[in-house]
């Protein structure tokens, strides 16, 4: 065997947040440093042989070192380990630098997995990509193992300094060929930078960021995962479950017991916290953005769990231009009716009719445009032969129980006004009750708690990583299907691919015109308040009825007007309250005189709270940004100019205030939109709009992604304009379509 030519060795320290507990290295860093929890990896490699190492396509040497991390030690030794700098990452141009390090603490074995990932996506990210070290702790004795802890690792300029002093030539003792190997390194290195920071554009080759994800578990083998349960998810679960394909649903939040939903101010199921969701994954994500807010469900269920109930058809006229060649009002009206039958859509009773509905009507007569107003489908189901005065609450003990056409057990509406946070009887007929129990019914798994990170090619399918929430904590798992449908809503879904595109790199075909097209539909609310007149916004169905402006009347711009109904959060309040007291018989009696002082003296039942939705611009535009320009986790971020949909808008508050006034109401428009042209909607559409070409859009008509057959997006993410009217029927709709074509090429 001849001698090794000349080689390097240097030593590197590398330190940053580290959190026991997590699963995800930027999370890790994150709540590492919230409590100055850090790691420390100081690294001793050996480069034996440096023409060998070049030459070698993983370009590995040797590493040892010690681990500095108070929970397990301090110089703890690690005698062994991986290095690999500049080794292929499977996507052009980019590069990974490999540091792991095997250890032991009390004869249990860890491994330190970390790496760097070398690709230019950002401005000036040269100096940020080759000093931040990605890294997870794994239990066993290699990166198989779980893991139990993560964190980024980080080298500052003073550590750089430090290292270049360490540097040594070995394996010669000739000046000359010293000089020559430390320059033949310094080209090397040069020539990796140049590759990934020069020979590309920051905008073509995707990058990925996420170290260490496991690998899928072959043994468990789908024919379908869907991430997602919302109406989009959840149809075509049920549609592909019937067909007798093996279905996996993925779903981000709880399944929620009916007993135990949001009431309490003191709960902690109220929110959910897309940073940490772990810590909290409660009801409602709330994301502001730049220019506006978007408020999304997080349940099985999705959206169905919080919305307001309207299960409406889009009026032809909705898809006049921007949807491709063959998706119309014609080719889903048979779609729109099989859903409405499925789902029990039904208006309220004649007899039941809340405040807000004769409020509205009057309004609408007043104004001299009666014709325009209509009630409009519900997703609810009420028991006609019960009459309500539209104004005192029915008691819950007068819900009457029945059994469904899917054999689920429901009950029905007593005019709680608590749609929107849940009905604790199931006279809301969420998606848990009907198509997803018809789907589980015929062997679809649902997975709740099931945060999903990425999706990647695999064996001609797809692998799909997510984390599992679980006591507070992620543990990373993955499995395995021939075809994904990614339902997670319009945020959601577009989020998630752009992460698969530009982070990890594992769809790297992806449509440039991703993260495009995005809409608020229009969502505007008023308040108005009356002096001889009570609304009663807390009684009744959240929503009823609708006066029609779809037509353009007013300027030209499409809208319609609904009367909105807020959740009596002081009555639920005080239900809580007495369910959780020792003394029971005794709050009761107290609740008892309190909720009738409440009703009598509401200080919200004179409010109308008008609400709308309109044809804004879909010009809003989402990316992943770094949080600090060149630093920091990437962030989804949405650039939305409000200028193109102010029309709309301002059309909508005059209609609102033209209301108010011809019913002797005052309209309080909101300053958040007088002052700052902030608006909030929880009907966010589009960002992986369909279109007839990969130019255009991200998926073709059936919902199929460009460039990765067999991934589908179907939700409220693939619509490419506004509706103008609720949109939950028509992603349902359309989730039925597409279902059929995918059942006809399975």
């Amino acid at each position: 065997m001849s001698n090794p030519g000349p080689g390097i060795t240097f030593q590197e320290t590398m330190q940053g947040g580290f959190m026991l507990g997590m699963t995800d290295p930027e999370a890790g860093a994150e709540a590492g440093k919230r409590i100055s929890s850090e790691l420390a990896m100081h690294a001793s490699i050996t480069i034996d042989d440096l023409e060998q190492f070049i030459a070698d396509p993983e370009h590995g040497g040797h590493i040892v070192g010690a681990i500095d991390f108070p929970p397990l030690g301090i110089a703890i030794p690690a005698q062994r380990g991986v290095f690999k700098l500049f080794s292929p990452a499977g996507a052009p141009h980019t590069k990974y630098m490999v540091y792991e390090l095997a250890f032991e603490v009390g004869n249990r074995p860890y491994y330190l997995a970390g790496r760097k990932v070398v690709r230019h996506d950002a401005p000036f990210d040269l100096w940020s990509d080759t000093t931040t070290l990605y890294t997870t702790l794994h239990e066993g004795s290699d990166k198989d193992g779980p893991i139990v802890g993560a964190g980024v690792l980080g080298l500052n300029p003073v550590a750089l300094m430090k290292l270049l002093t360490t540097v040594r030539v070995i394996n010669t003792s000739n000046p000359l060929d010293k000089t020559k190997t430390v320059t033949r390194f310094g080209q090397f290195f040069s020539g990796q930078l140049v590759d990934s920071y020069l020979r590309t554009p920051a905008t073509t080759t995707p990058l990925p960021t996420a170290p260490n994800a496991p690998a899928p578990n072959t043994s468990e083998h789908w024919d379908v995962i869907i991430i997602g349960s919302g109406f989009g998810g959840a149809v075509t679960a049920c549609r592909l479950a019937q067909a007798g394909q093996r279905v996996l649903v993925l779903e981000r939040g709880r399944r929620w017991d009916y007993n135990r939903l949001p009431r309490s101010a003191s709960d902690d199921g109220w929110w959910w916290d897309q940073q940490q969701p772990e810590k909290s994954n409660g009801w409602l994500d709330l994301r502001l953005f730049n220019k506006v807010g978007v408020a999304q469900g997080a349940a099985v269920g999705g959206g169905s769990q919080i919305y307001a109930n309207i299960s409406v058809e889009a009026p032809p006229e909705a898809f006049a231009s921007g949807w491709p060649e063959g998706i119309d009002y014609n080719t889903l009206k048979p779609y729109y009716d099989r859903v409405g039958e499925f789902m029990d859509i039904t208006p309220v009773p004649a007899n039941q009719l809340p405040e807000r509905t004769r409020l509205m009507r009057d309004a609408a007569t007043a104004i001299g445009e009666e014709e325009r107003f209509r009630q409009v489908g519900l997703a609810v189901s009420f028991d006609p032969g019960r009459a309500w005065d539209g104004r005192q609450p029915l008691e819950k003990s007068q819900s009457s129980t029945f059994i469904n056409r899917h054999g689920v057990q429901q009950g029905t509406c007593y005019h709680c006004g608590m749609c929107d946070i849940g009905c604790d009887v199931k006279a809301k007929n969420t998606l848990d009750l009907n198509y997803l129990a018809v789907a589980e019914q015929h062997g679809c798994e649902i997975r709740p708690l099931h945060l999903v990170s990425h999706i990647e090619p695999h064996n001609g399918g797809y692998a799909v990583h997510f984390d599992r929430l679980e006591g507070g904590r992620r543990v990373a798992g993955a499995a395995y299907a021939e075809r994904v449908v990614v339902s997670a809503g319009s945020l959601g879904s577009t989020e998630l691919l752009l992460r698969c595109r530009d982070q990890y790199g594992t769809l790297p075909k992806l449509s440039s015109q991703l993260g495009s097209g995005w809409c608020t539909n229009g969502d505007f609310l008023t308040p108005a308040f009356y002096t001889d007149r009570e609304p009663l916004p807390s009684r009744g169905p959240t929503i009823t009825s609708v006066i029609d402006f779809l037509d353009g009347s007013r300027g030209g711009q499409r809208f319609w007007v609904q009367d909105g109904g807020i959740p009596d959060l002081l009555d639920g309040w005080l239900q809580h309250y007495v369910k959780r007291s020792p003394h029971h018989a005794l709050d009761q009696m107290t609740q008892k005189w309190v909720r009738q002082q409440l009703q009598e003296q509401a200080p919200l039942k004179n409010m109308m709270p008008w609400f709308a939705q309109g044809m804004d611009k879909p010009d809003g535009k989402f990316r992943l940004r770094k949080r600090w320009w060149l630093f920091g986790p990437r962030e989804l971020q949405l650039d939305w100019d409000v200028s193109n949909s102010t029309a709309l808008i301002n059309a909508i508050v005059r209609t609102h205030g033209e209301l108010s006034a011809a019913t002797g109401g005052v309209a309080m428009v909101p300053p958040s939109w007088t002052m700052a042209k902030y608006l909030i909607t929880p009907h966010p559409l589009g960002g992986c709009a369909m279109a007839d070409s990969p130019q255009h859009g991200v998926v073709n008509r059936k919902g199929e992604v460009y460039g990765h057959p067999r991934l589908y997006v179907i939700d409220g993410a693939i619509f490419p304009t506004a509706m103008g009217v609720n949109p939950s029927r028509t992603i349902a709709s359309l989730a039925e379509f597409c279902s059929e074509q995918i059942i006809r090429e399975a």
